[in-house]
Order: structure tokens, then sequence, then C-alpha cells
């Protein structure tokens, strides 16, 4: 740091620092230094470089199947931007002259630390000016991670505006690490869009059952057509899918017209039977959206 900075204006600076001049020392220094740098800074306040034992010292703090949430401490941060700065300081006032330029060294990582995913950032993605306190995110070690190769990631402060994502890395086939601009209050984590299918849920022995219905009829009070108004877990009867018998062995082939008639008989029951029920509305009932796990921070998961 101290040879980026004699760069600039060398003899005046050393002037104010034999006469111990702190004020006018800092409005002589000037911080520009090259981009590498500036790159280098700005991936270290987020993290990157440092061995995973640093972050994780003990694997029984990140168990198989769990997500840690966790704040960036600024102090540590700091402190390591003041270690990777320190290059080149021999003698005191070296160090009084990195006193200053350390603080405008952070200042310049936290603005460019915003930069870093560049066209990594997904469509509509919301993007930071710069990197603000707190810093927070969540280490998630799971299957999904390793399985779903495009998931989606969400998070929401308490005011429920959409957080900017800062970085969002798989360290290890099953380990996603994820760094969002403010405190995380709540997060959404979704299969990708492509896991939209028809599909029905296994109950063993070759049998399968539908276990929500969606409405198909026009909107209702709040109910838009297409939404659920049966769901897995809410008490409702799973409907059993009819299928075809095969030879002492499950076929895996579904009575797709007797199907169709139990969804308008429950339909039916439910008060929400269309007129006439096709094609177009089995095909609604059939559709299986992507998985969806919403965490609030201090409140029950929610699956969906």
């Amino acid at each position: 740091m101290t040879l980026l900075a004699q760069s600039f204006n060398s003899s005046a600076m050393r002037g104010h620092l034999v006469n111990k001049d702190w004020a006018k020392l800092t409005d002589t220094v000037s911080y520009d230094p090259p981009d590498e740098v500036k790159r280098f800074l700005a991936r270290a306040v987020l993290v990157y470089g440092i061995p995973f034992q640093y972050l994780v010292p003990d694997e029984r703090m990140l168990p198989t199947e769990s997500v840690r949430f966790f704040f960036l401490d600024p102090g540590w941060i700091a402190i390591m931007i003041q270690g990777a700065t320190s290059i080149g300081r021999l003698d005191a006032q070296d160090t009084v002259l990195d006193t200053t330029m350390r603080h405008l060294a952070l200042e310049q990582a936290m603005v460019d630390a915003a930069l870093v995913r560049g066209n990594g950032r997904d469509i509509g993605e919301p993007q930071a000016q710069a990197a603000q306190w707190p810093l927070t995110g969540f280490l998630l070690r799971s299957g999904v991670v390793d399985g779903w190769q495009g998931v989606e990631m969400k998070a929401y402060g308490a005011d429920g505006v959409e957080l900017a994502p800062l970085r969002i890395d798989r360290l290890a086939p099953d380990i996603l690490l994820c760094i969002f601009n403010g405190k995380v209050a709540h997060m959404t984590v979704k299969q990708p869009p492509e896991g939209l299918h028809f599909g029905l849920s296994p109950v063993g022995n070759g049998q399968y059952q539908r276990l929500s219905l969606r409405k198909v009829t026009e909107k209702d009070g709040a109910v838009q057509p297409g939404e659920q108004i049966q769901k897995a877990g809410d008490g409702s009867r799973p409907i059993d899918a009819p299928m075809r018998s095969g030879k002492g062995r499950p076929t895996r082939v579904v009575r797709v017209a007797e199907l169709a008639a139990l969804f308008q008989q429950r339909l039916t029951e439910l008060k929400q039977a269309p007129s006439v029920f096709t094609s177009g509305e089995f095909g609604v009932e059939m559709v299986e959206s992507p998985g969806l796990v919403d965490f609030k921070l201090g409140a029950g998961n929610k699956n969906e």
C-alpha cells in the first residue's frame, strides 16, 4: 500500500508525515491502484480465496442436508484488507500512511464488490451500487446443489425488498455459498423452471396419487385460475390414480379417462368443477410446478 501511495505527490506526503499533520496527509493521499489490485481486494471482501476450513472449521458445523445462515464480520474483513495491503511497509512513517490508505482501500473494495458478479448476473437480478454492511448469506450442503444445476435462490430483507446477490458459488459438488447485500430475513430456494412437468406422487407397490388440485374455473374472490385449491398436507384426501394392470408387476401406465373422472368428481365436491372438463383442464390438474423451499429466519420453514 505504501508503494501505491508513494506514486502520488510523494514529497508532500512525507512532509506531512514528518510534521505529523494528519489532516493534510489525508487530503494529500490519493488512492487509485491498478485494476488487478482493485479486483483482488473486492473479491477478498466476498471471501474469495479464503480456505474453506477457515469458513467452516469443523464438518459438524455444516452436516449433510443442512443450511447455515451467517453474518460477515466487518472487523474481520477490515483486518484482512489491512493485511493484504501491508506489502511495502518499511518504517513507522509507512505505518502511519497505511492507517490512512487502508480505509480508502476498504471503501473502494466495498464499491467494487458489487461488481464482482459482472456478466454472471441473472436477468432481472437486483444490483447494488456498493456493498453495504451488514453482509449476510448462507451455506447450503445438500444433494439439491448437485442434483439441481440451475437451482434459483432469492433473498429478501425485513421490508420484503429483494436483496442483491454479491456472490453465488458452488464450493463443492454439494455445497453452495451465497452472500447478499443486506440482512437476509426471508429466502427461497427453487428448482429450475425446466422442472415444470406432469406428475403423480409414488406411494409404493406401483401405486401413485395426486396430492393437489388447481382451480380451473374463473377467478373467485382472491383465488386465481391455476392456483392450488387442495394442497398436500392440508388434510385433504389424495386421489388414487387408476393404473393399467400388468402381468404380476406395475406398468406405470395411467388410465387417463378414469383419472380425469376422479378429478372432475373431486372438483365437484369442492364446488370448483368447470362446466366442461376437457384435456386442457386435465393438463392443468396434472402440472407439477418446480419445488420450492421457503426459509423465514426466526420462523418455521415452509415447503411447497
